[in-house]
This record gives structure tokens, sequence and C-alpha cells, in this order.
């Protein structure tokens, strides 16, 4: 099943290509949370093109495909860019989710499906100042452990990725996704 797209470099595309599986790198906290909206992951579009990536440095664009069965299976939840959390009894604070450290992302997840092992499940939102453009970010273990039976393929032009699918996918739609992905940003 289709589940996104993903704009890169040509390293990245290269190493995705050898087994046709994605490509993660692993992250510290260290780096700046600006750099992740979401947390550290392997981030995807539903539209071929929607996220332009690094001007002269990024413009391989790669699809990527998972199981049917172990998608559905999959825990999914939106990720707005601001949730109240209950601090105390009867006591509300509102929270910046998007650009904060991990641990601000997992929190958020935990508290939202207390059920789940937060660092296994996908997240979803709208990409800051691209409007109503969507992302999901595929946690590192997720990737790495190959949890979903990925596939992955990576062409040099958005006119080339055409020739192997050109559809958007509909994530707007997925059932299966826990909370509501907030208002988008467009600024």
């Amino acid at each position: 099943m289709l589940i996104g797209y993903r704009t890169v470099n040509e390293e990245e595309a290269f190493t995705t290509n050898l087994d046709n599986k994605p490509f993660s790198v692993r992250w510290t906290e260290d780096e700046d949370p600006n750099v992740f909206q979401l947390g550290y992951g392997y981030y995807l579009t539903n539209k071929p093109g929607s996220w332009p990536g690094r001007p002269g440095r990024e413009k391989w664009v790669c699809v990527i495909e998972a199981n049917l069965e172990l998608m559905k299976a999959v825990r999914k939840i939106w990720v707005p860019e601001y949730w109240t959390e209950e601090v105390s009894y009867a006591t509300y604070e509102e929270k910046v989710l998007w650009n904060t450290p991990e641990k601000d992302i997992l929190n958020y997840i935990h508290a939202e499906l207390p059920d789940v092992d937060a660092t296994k499940v996908l997240r979803f939102s709208y990409i800051s100042r691209f409007g109503s453009n969507l992302q999901m970010v595929i946690p590192i273990d997720v990737v790495d452990g190959d949890t979903l039976d990925f596939y992955a393929t990576c062409y040099e032009t958005e006119e080339e990725l055409a020739s192997y699918v050109n559809q958007e996918v509909p994530w707007g739609r997925w059932r299966d996704i826990a909370g509501h992905p907030g208002m988008p940003t467009y600024q």
C-alpha cells in the first residue's frame, strides 16, 4: 500500500535504492528541535512534490509503501500545534507541540494513547507554514526494524516518479488516526 512520499538528497536516494528500504538517521537531543516539527523520525508527505526539500541539496523524490495489514494495525495520532494538558486536578495549560523536544511529543502521545508504546506511534500533522499540506513521521525504531515491511524507491525527478505513481495518499480520510489535526498554519 502506498503510504507517502519523501524528498531527499542523492546520497539518501542511492542508499534507499540499494535495498528498496527507507534509510534513517539517528538524531540526538542536542539537535535543534526546530528542525524536527514532530520529533525524530522519517518524514513523509502525502502528495508528490509537496515538500521542496533543501534548495540545491534535496531534489530526489521517493515513494514509500508498506504492508496493508501491518499499516492498519499500527497506532497513529494527529499532533496539533497546540494541546491543552491537564497539569493537575481541574487545572489546564496550553502547550505548544510543534518544534519542541522529542520528550514533549512523547508525553502528548502517552497522554492521548496511554495503552501503547509512544515511541512506535505514527505521527501526523499539518506542515508548519505550508497551509493544508500534511506530513507523517514514522519513528526511527519503526523504520530501522522494518516493522511495516517497507518498500521504497527514489527517482531523480518528479516526472520519473509520476511514471510509477502520482496520487495523493488520503491521510485525512483515514479513520484510525487518533486525535484531531488542529489548524493549518500559513505564515
